[in-house]
């Protein structure tokens, strides 16, 4: 062999190491970039918005060219989008909170949800609650707090408000305001131009409907109150609402219709006659807050109502047990007291009033209408502590 032969030799066993070095090389980085895709590809899936194009409730909505509650998921920001309507003179709303609820449409292990301000103009980050939750759900369980912001600062722009979840899971995702602040010259309001939702789909998630037990979980209405409370006394509302909750074992089911009976005498339901109120077959999937629509209800007076559903798959669930609310002095004039206290000295102590009254007959039922500004209470014979009145933070020149 040749030297130049051999020297050839040599540079071809010489490349054949360096091109299988190379091989291994490229293999390493071929390696080293499909695990690169695969954390890439799986940051993305994790932080998906899953709100996206997903249908949303809320308490009441300012539906109009700028406004709509659509809006809040549609990937639109920077501009209006969605703005509570009701209430809006009071800044104040702990006894009635203004909610938004996001249904996913399946279980998901959440990580974070972003709340982006309006941005128009001058307006942006106007109308972004000081007080509020962040609350998510499986189907059929209870709404878990999973942030609670107290004295939030106004955002001065229209940038997102992010907030982290800590083993949050869940179907439905809620926001719920509690305290507003002035948008408008004295009027408050809850406003948003888009929420985002970030988590990853669980899959075959067992569905446990709320009191269900193995083997006894039923269709079922229950759940039912007037003005957000079981069996109220005092009711001083014309046209109370009414809400009520469907429970079933199986997967997807959704109200369709329901029909309300609301009657004087709780015998007539179980005959099935409302003689104050039969809405009829009404179809809507809403169980929260429906106003009642019958009769003139009448102060001073007990009334029993019941209410029965069908879901989205054709099925009756029959009647729910009865419950009922009594009324209070629903019109002004039917305050027939007159104001007692004491006298116009602001250094004096607690006060206390007393009226005896004598009673010949014996008494089934007694209905007390008291109202009291400050802190109040109410006893029988200095013993039975019957009511009980705190201050709160609303204008009591205006209204009690």
């Amino acid at each position: 062999m040749s030297l130049f032969e051999q020297s050839d030799f040599v540079n071809i066993n010489t490349l054949q190491q360096k091109v299988g070095k190379t091989n291994i090389l490229y293999k390493a980085l071929i390696f080293i970039a499909l695990n690169c895709c695969v954390i890439f590809s799986s940051c993305n899936r994790q932080m998906e918005n899953v709100a996206r194009g997903k249908s949303c409730k809320t308490l009441s909505s300012n539906q109009s060219d700028i406004w709509s509650v659509s809006r809040l998921t549609d990937g639109e920001k920077g501009g209006t989008g969605w703005s509570s309507k009701a209430y809006s003179r009071h800044a104040n709303r702990s006894l009635y909170p203004e909610y938004i609820v996001i249904d996913l449409g399946a279980s998901y292990d959440l990580d974070m949800v972003s709340l982006y301000p309006r941005g128009d103009g001058e307006m942006a980050g106007k109308g972004f609650p000081e007080d509020f939750t962040i609350q998510v759900c499986l189907e059929g369980e209870h709404w878990k707090v999973m942030a609670e912001e107290r004295k939030y600062p106004e955002p001065s722009n229209a940038e997102a408000q992010t907030f982290r979840l800590k083993k949050a899971r869940g179907r439905f995702v809620k926001l719920e305001a509690t305290r507003f602040r002035e948008v408008d010259h004295g009027k408050h309001y809850f406003q948003l131009s888009e929420i985002e939702v970030f988590g990853r789909e669980l899959k075959n998630v067992p569905f446990k409907p709320e009191g269900s037990q193995k083997g006894t979980a039923v269709d079922a209405v229950t759940g039912l109150r007037c003005e957000h409370e079981e069996n109220p006394l005092g009711t001083d509302v014309s046209n109370p609402r009414l809400s009520w909750k469907i429970s079933s074992p199986e997967r997807g089911v959704m109200q369709e219709a329901y029909e309300i009976l609301v009657a004087t005498d709780e015998a007539l339901l179980k005959e099935g006659a409302g003689d104050m109120w039969n809405s009829g077959r009404t179809e809507s999937d809403n169980s929260v807050s429906v106003r009642y629509r019958g009769k003139t209800l009448q102060s001073g007076m007990q009334y029993w109502w019941k209410v029965k559903v069908w879901d989205n798959k054709g099925k009756d669930f029959g009647w729910s047990k009865t419950a009922s609310f009594t009324t209070g002095k629903i019109n002004r004039a039917d305050w027939k007291g007159k104001w007692i206290g004491a006298s116009g000295d602001s250094d004096h102590g607690s006060v206390y009033l007393r009226k005896e009254i004598d009673i010949s007959k014996e008494v089934e039922q007694a209905i007390v209408y008291f109202c009291g500004l400050g802190y109040s209470e109410l006893s029988i014979n200095g013993r039975a502590r019957i009511m009980k009145i705190a201050p709160n933070r609303d204008d009591s020149e205006s209204s009690l």
